[in-house]
């Protein structure tokens, strides 16, 4: 048996027979065909059988694993282009927040039990946009489910990383910049990077800044709670809109002239003072206080997206993030 077996075969004993449902993903073709004839139709099944459907009148299917904060913006963004994409997140509250739910599917990849649902998709040319936080990714469950990755028709997988792969050290740093492996944060994003290189699929990591929205500001509670701020206030912070994060990443799956990496910032660092003492006037509370520790760090990195910029169709259209918290 494959170590990859894909958990919920046997739920497939009824109208496959044991010998193809156990011999593993490779068959799937023949499964699927199988299953396809000798299917009795009843409640449980319609919604599968109709997922099927959808995909065979599909030439390449969007596939979103990972539909949170940004997930949902790449969704909204692919949806308005006329692109349908199928989408998973780990929460059953969150498939409850699709509009179409036949083309949502619940995965948590740290549960193999989950692995099933994606069943439909195994026989489909797949666009693969992996945005998993790694606060969701159990890296011993992550090296097998890029085996299963490997193993699909996957044209390419882009992937959402962060900047902080570049490390803390002041300078200026763009898409092309050395990793700068400097903190356990920084060590356990790389490491994932890594990992998915590893399945040999055409893959495009876009290393993105610190994400916000008006559904998300960076330091909102800290701010409305009166909290003293760790670190300095003369110290930089990069960010970028979440809606821009998505429509670069759209933009990188399409792009063939993207790198293997690129990054994603609105091209404007700012002093963490003056970003919290617009934030402290935005909500009409005291300016913060920094504890102003003594660090190593310096000033910290500056992003330029110049590069990235050059090398794609993109351009940040949020470029004021005291506009982007309305957004």
């Amino acid at each position: 048996t494959c170590s990859y077996l894909l958990p919920g075969y046997h739920l497939l004993k009824d109208t496959v027979s044991d010998t193809i449902v156990y011999q593993g993903f490779h068959n799937l073709d023949v499964c699927f065909k199988t299953r396809r004839e000798h299917f009795r139709i009843g409640k449980a099944n319609f919604n599968y059988l109709k997922q099927i459907n959808m995909i065979e009148t599909q030439q390449t299917i969007s596939l979103i694993i990972g539909c949170g904060h940004l997930g949902s913006r790449v969704l909204s963004e692919l949806e308005s282009k006329g692109i349908q994409a199928w989408a998973t997140s780990r929460k059953q509250v969150n498939a409850e927040l699709i509009k179409n739910p036949e083309t949502h599917l619940l995965l948590d990849i740290n549960n193999r039990e989950t692995w099933k649902n994606l069943l439909p998709l195994t026989t489909a040319e797949i666009d693969v946009y992996f945005l998993l936080p790694p606060s969701q990714i159990e890296l011993a469950c992550l090296q097998d489910f890029v085996t299963l990755l490997g193993i699909w028709k996957i044209r390419r997988l882009v992937m959402s990383s962060s900047t902080v792969v570049y490390g803390s050290q002041s300078r200026l740093v763009d898409a092309d910049s050395e990793v700068n492996i400097d903190t356990d944060r920084a060590e356990r994003q790389y490491s994932i990077e890594q990992n998915i290189r590893s399945s040999g699929i055409e893959l495009k990591i876009v290393r993105l800044a610190g994400l916000y929205a008006s559904d998300r500001i960076i330091g909102k509670q800290a701010i409305l709670d009166g909290q003293t701020l760790s670190g300095k206030g003369d110290s930089w912070l990069n960010l970028i809109h979440t809606t821009d994060a998505a429509n670069l990443l759209i933009e990188v799956m399409a792009s063939e002239t993207a790198s293997s990496i690129e990054m994603g910032s609105d091209g404007n660092p700012v002093r963490r003072a003056n970003y919290y003492g617009d934030l402290a006037d935005h909500y009409s509370r005291e300016p913060p206080v920094f504890r102003n520790e003594e660090t190593e760090r310096g000033e910290g990195r500056r992003c330029d997206n110049s590069i990235t910029v050059e090398r794609t169709a993109w351009r940040a259209a949020i470029t004021d993030y005291r506009k982007g918290w309305l957004i």
